[in-house]
């Protein structure tokens, strides 16, 4: 093997290399708008769940 197609072969695969590392990035990219709308209605929901259910149980205390 000669020392161009060493080379042609090195540049061939650092433009492979660069596709995936700028596709890896740009997945990153549109799923952080994901994930800020997980972080953000997760701890709201589990909230009001447990909100929901000390109201629940203070219904049920008054009940009885």
């Amino acid at each position: 093997m000669r020392l161009e197609e060493v080379i042609y072969y090195l540049l061939i695969a650092s433009d492979i290399n660069i596709v995936i590392e700028s596709a890896i990035s740009w997945a990153f990219v549109f799923m952080l708008p994901v994930f800020a709308v997980i972080g953000c209605v997760v701890p709201i929901a589990a909230l009001t769940y447990a909100g929901r259910e000390s109201i629940v149980e203070r219904l049920r205390e008054i009940q009885t």
